[in-house]
């Protein structure tokens, strides 16, 4: 979930301009097309409910309609989360 957060972060310049332009173009005001471009934490919720519900797992969903099996699942993790690296000058306080 902290990962799906950070989104709005790496983002928002982004998704600010992209607003801009399409409340110009729509004719609305750029806050209420904001939802259509940041993530909330019920977006994914739902979607992880769903998920469960239908498929019991995630991975069951992953390899069924997807078709990833593990081996993709850890590259995609690779490639795509934030790697925590500890400070190790503070372990040795």
């Amino acid at each position: 979930m902290d990962e799906y957060m950070m989104t709005n972060f790496y983002l928002h310049d982004d998704s600010e301009e992209l607003l801009k332009k399409a409340a110009l173009f729509f004719g609305v005001s750029h806050t209420k097309l904001r939802g259509l471009l940041e993530v909330r934490t019920e977006y994914l919720q739902a979607a992880f409910t769903t998920i469960e519900t239908e498929y019991g797992t995630v991975e069951r969903y992953l390899d069924e309609e997807l078709n990833i099996g593990p081996l993709e699942i850890e590259q995609l993790k690779e490639t795509l989360l934030y790697k925590y690296q500890p400070d190790t000058r503070l372990t040795s306080l």
